[in-house]
């Protein structure tokens, strides 16, 4: 660890874990670390991220099938070493854990990651490349906005409703990424064929359109979302961005996230 670093200057990452749904892929009772690397060769220090949600009662990160979210300002890295280039994970104790699928999220920086691959980690470690999101480039304004309106529809089936949090990530056509944002509505329900609307402002702005989007949704109760539309507001622009992303799946059991990515034209409105 670089103990000459500006803790002022640090980075905050988010880091967001997927578990597979394979008999042993969970890491309970264990502890899992991370380490982050960058394009001018700087390894970070390790941080433990189950100790970063930690706050005193009983957890259950890592299980099968889970989608798990962390935040720290603890690795030492600053904005001159260099965007992120890979992950690498550290189990103690256990040297096996399946994972599926990693987004990692530089808030200082505005970038948005994700790992390409899925491994059991043997030995106690293994190192994840990141790729960065970048779709779409040639689509472009010159305008950033961080106030959005998000319509989320429900589907009209028995049993698709749900109370439970509802997060959503998304990411720009340059590569940008927002933090995760609870959808949180008056009575905190996603009713049976209805839809719902929420009006907030992002810690970061983004440029350009919308191409993917991450929702989550936590506890085990079914729910199956129809679509959401991601409406830009407050640019300066003779056209504000919208983009819908439709979903068939069901968000339940072991499966409680979906990433859609933009798959038609654009709509202005």
């Amino acid at each position: 660890m670089n103990d000459s670093k500006d803790n002022s200057a640090l980075r905050t990452i988010e880091i967001v874990t997927v578990t597979g749904k394979g008999s042993g892929s969970q890491a309970d009772d264990s502890q899992v670390k991370a380490a982050l690397t960058t394009s001018n060769g700087y390894q970070s220090n390790f941080v433990y991220l189950a100790s970063i949600n930690d706050d005193g009662h009983e957890t259950n990160y890592f299980q099968q099938g889970d989608m798990n979210k962390f935040r720290s300002d603890q690795f030492d890295i600053d904005s001159e070493d260099g965007p992120l280039t890979s992950i690498i994970f550290g189990v103690d104790n256990k040297d096996d854990w399946d994972v599926t699928k990693t987004f990692v999220t530089d808030y200082s920086l505005g970038r948005a990651y994700h790992t390409t691959e899925s491994s059991w980690i043997s030995n106690g470690s293994h190192t994840f490349t990141l790729s960065q999101y970048n779709e779409r480039s040639g689509v472009t304004t010159d305008q950033n906005s961080n106030e959005w309106f998000i319509t989320v529809t429900t589907a009209d089936e028995s049993n698709a409703e749900t109370n439970d949090h509802v997060f959503l990530q998304m990411f720009d056509s340059h590569g940008n990424g927002s933090e995760f944002i609870l959808l949180n509505n008056f009575l905190g329900e996603f009713n049976r064929g209805e839809s719902e609307s929420f009006t907030f402002k992002t810690t970061l702005d983004l440029t350009g359109p919308i191409t993917r989007i991450l929702l989550q949704k936590e506890e085990t109760n079914g729910w199956k979302p129809q679509s959401v539309r991601v409406e830009q507001r407050g640019v300066i622009s003779t056209d504000d961005f919208t983009t819908t992303f439709s979903f068939s799946e069901w968000l339940d059991g072991e499966q409680r996230w979906a990433l859609r990515e933009c798959n038609e034209s654009f709509i202005y409105i």
